[in-house]
């Protein structure tokens, strides 16, 4: 009959809204660092790389010189510059006619994109070893070099954070040493 009272129509609770949306906030909390995360890697992958195309390019010049070739001076003197500290980070292009670009052309070290860390490298002649500029805390083994030796140093901030992840790598040793990789 018409009068009758249909069947009451069930809907959602103000309580079961609020865990629902409490419930998707956590997830897109979880997403957002593990997303961070990658992109961190992702940046920080570039330093091993360009570290890796230095090495190569270090051997090769001694291959043609039987000397590795003192680029930077110090490794305090960052090519293409000395990444930003205190804002988020920046890429900057690789090449050009900055300080130190004569010295990285004849090395033959290139790049197709812009770079997010500065790079230094080092070389010396057989003897005592003193890096300038290290700032790597854990110091990759060095000490009186019976030959010819280059050191090279990749620093960068690569979440705007003001500390800066640092990767070193020797002719003594294969290893790359990382302090703070990712921040």
């Amino acid at each position: 009959s018409r009068g009758a009272v249909k069947g009451a129509s069930r809907g959602f609770t103000l309580a079961e809204l609020m865990a629902v949306v409490a419930i998707i906030g956590i997830l897109a909390a979880i997403g957002m660092v593990g997303y961070r995360k990658y992109i961190n890697s992702a940046r920080s992958s570039e330093a091993l790389q360009m570290i890796s195309s230095i090495k190569a390019a270090q051997e090769s010049f001694r291959g043609e010189t039987l000397g590795y070739l003192d680029v930077s001076g110090s490794l305090s003197n960052y090519y293409p510059q000395k990444p930003p500290a205190d804002h988020d980070p920046v890429k900057i292009a690789w090449g050009g006619t900055g300080p130190g670009d004569t010295k990285w052309k004849m090395l033959n070290v290139s790049n197709t994109g812009p770079v997010m860390f500065g790079y230094a490298t080092i070389a010396g002649a057989p003897g005592p070893v003193k890096p300038q500029g290290l700032e790597i805390v854990d110091k990759p083994p060095f000490g009186d070099a019976t030959e010819p030796w280059y050191m090279i140093q990749a620093t960068g901030n690569v979440n705007g954070d003001s500390v800066f992840s640092v990767y070193c790598a020797t002719s003594f040793t294969n290893e790359i040493y990382v302090e703070k990789e990712g921040e």
